[in-house]
C-alpha cells in the first residue's frame, strides 16, 4: 500500500521484477534472471504508474555465483530446509555487499 501511495505522489521507485539478483544457474556460466514476480505488474496497474524499462549488464564475481546458483536451484526444487535457505540468503546478501564494494568507484 505504501508503494502505491508513493507512486501516486510522483515518487520514483525502482523495482527488480524478479525480486532478486540474477545468478548463474549452476554456479558457473552467465547469470540468468530469476522468474519474474506478479507484484511489479500489480503495483504498476494499481498506481497507474509510468514505466521506464532498464537493463543492467554485467556479472557478479565467481564466489557470488558459486554460492547463489546451487542454492537457488535447491530452493526452487524444495530441497533446502527453511533455516538453510535463510542462512544462504544472509550469505548471498553479504557477498552482494562485497560485490558493491569491489566495484565502488568504477564505471560499470
Amino acid at each position: 500500500h505504501e508503494a502505491v501511495r508513493l507512486l501516486k505522489e510522483g515518487v520514483t521507485i525502482i523495482v527488480f521484477p524478479a525480486g532478486g539478483v540474477a545468478t548463474a544457474p549452476k554456479g558457473f556460466g552467465l547469470a540468468r534472471d530469476l522468474p519474474w514476480k506478479i507484484f511489479p505488474a500489480r503495483l504498476i496497474q494499481d498506481a497507474r504508474a509510468s514505466v521506464i524499462p532498464m537493463h543492467f549488464s554485467g556479472q557478479n564475481g565467481r564466489l557470488f555465483h558459486l554460492v547463489s546458483g546451487p542454492m537457488n536451484m535447491a530452493e526452487r526444487e524444495g530441497r533446502v530446509a527453511k533455516f538453510v535457505g535463510r542462512a544462504s540468503l544472509t550469505l548471498r546478501t553479504s557477498l552482494l555487499i562485497r560485490e558493491f564494494a569491489r566495484l565502488s568507484g568504477k564505471a560499470i
